[in-house]
């Protein structure tokens, strides 16, 4: 992130609109399952984030489905998801909220490592990029659950026009190649959930 400061200030059509989406998204969400009825959360406290999704936050797809003006589409620059008049990724939105997140590090380091990935893309404004998730070791969650009981895992997809979807596909970041989940989960995912189910 480039800065916490808005500049210029942001208009009172820019407050009002976002308001609005904000308003629309919270309507627009479906809770699958609230076992014991853990959310919404209760107070303010220590948690630990995981996934992509949780430092990088998808804001919407690729090409019209950008879903606003100042987007790559719009003449945008390519790191317009971080800017923080157009994009809140969910652990700003945590630590906004006064939640402290115990793993803020991790997810910071592995957000860099994301966005160089990101930046090295060619076509920025119609491909759709993806990243592999971080593989979780046991050692580190227990590190984590020492100092929290509650962990969220944030799993994010990314699609747009021109651009199928797969059960499951590959990406090649350097000289490697990684298994991203899509439609399903990818093995990583699938791994990192199991750990993190046994250690919160």
């Amino acid at each position: 992130m480039k800065s916490n400061t808005i500049y210029p200030p942001m208009s009172k059509r820019e407050i009002s609109g976002a308001a609005i989406s904000r308003e629309a998204a919270t309507q627009g969400m479906v809770l699958l399952k609230n076992i014991n009825g853990v959310l919404p959360l209760k107070g303010r406290g220590k948690i630990a984030l995981f996934g992509n999704g949780a430092a990088r936050t998808i804001r919407g797809g690729t090409g019209s489905g950008d879903p606003f003006n100042g987007g790559l589409s719009g003449g945008g620059d390519q790191d317009v998801d971080q800017s923080l008049r157009y994009h809140i990724n969910i652990l700003n939105a945590m630590e906004t909220e006064g939640f402290e997140i115990v793993n803020r590090e991790q997810q910071m380091a592995w957000a860099r490592c994301y966005d160089l990935a990101k930046r090295e893309m060619k076509d920025q404004v119609m491909s759709v990029f993806a990243f592999p998730e971080e593989p979780l070791t046991t050692e580190k969650l227990e590190e984590y659950a020492k100092e929290t009981e509650t962990a969220i895992c944030v799993i994010s997809r990314n699609s747009g026009e021109g651009n199928d979807r797969f059960m499951k596909k590959e990406v090649s970041i350097g000289d490697k190649r990684y298994e991203i989940g899509d439609y399903r989960l990818s093995a990583v995912e699938m791994d990192n959930l199991k750990k993190l189910t046994a250690a919160f």
